[in-house]
């Protein structure tokens, strides 16, 4: 098994990240586009009362 100068396992250990991007959504109308959301229609369960 060869060994690995520090060198090159510094290189090695350096992260390769894609440069930073803008968000996916656009935040232009998206408070519009929240406030036309509701929430489903459905029930909700009740609490059981004995007595």
């Amino acid at each position: 098994m060869a060994r690995v100068n520090s060198d090159t396992s510094m290189e090695l250990t350096k992260l390769d990240f894609p440069e930073p991007v803008e968000p996916a959504t656009s935040r232009c109308g998206i408070l519009a586009r929240l406030a036309e959301m509701k929430s489903p229609s459905m029930s909700l369960p009740s609490p059981i009362t004995n007595g």
